[in-house]
């Protein structure tokens, strides 16, 4: 199967529903927009799922390079339902290095705490702009997590592409 994927384009890691995904980002800030409480917390909880969708991919570019790397060597990774952001964090801390992981890792860990913090305490905050400012902050570090995502995913698109040339993929699917 490894062989497969590799030499075929469309079946490399990649979001599942890239459409959507940016509807759902374009949401997020026409949301942010409107600088009402609504809108700051429906943008807090795209973002928020964005960058788990970012995680997840991560992940799979980095799953999907230790299977490469250890061809012929068949290696297959549990593939978790259901898993809470916290949880997702963890397996992309404890896979391999890749470019942008620190960062991406501490812009992940940043707007997630920010998240708990202000949905499980909304009703403690003392002001809607106390809210806006702290959304404020996770839209900013949503779009760094961002940046730094799509350096780290087409880093692995690139080392996917030398896999491609290292050997005759064609002749294992055979």
């Amino acid at each position: 199967e490894i062989a497969e994927r590799i030499i075929n384009p469309a079946r490399l890691p990649e979001f599942d529903r890239p459409g959507f995904l940016s509807e759902l980002n374009g949401i997020a800030e026409d949301s942010f927009l409107h600088n009402t409480l609504e809108g700051y917390l429906g943008a807090l909880l795209i973002y928020h799922q964005l960058a788990e969708e970012i995680l997840k991919l991560l992940i799979y570019d980095a799953q999907f390079l230790i299977q490469l790397r250890v061809y012929p060597m068949p290696i297959r990774f549990q593939q978790r339902r259901r898993q809470m952001f916290g949880s997702i964090l963890e397996e992309l801390e404890s896979t391999l290095d890749f470019e942008l992981k620190t960062e991406i890792i501490e812009y992940a860990r940043g707007l997630n705490e920010r998240r708990i913090r202000l949905v499980h305490g909304l009703t403690r905050e003392s002001s809607a702009e106390n809210i806006a400012e702290d959304v404020r902050w996770v839209r900013s570090c949503f779009e760094l997590l961002f940046g730094c995502f799509s350096k780290a995913h087409q880093s692995f698109q690139q080392q996917f592409k030398a896999e491609q040339s290292r050997r005759d993929w064609g002749a294992e699917v055979s």
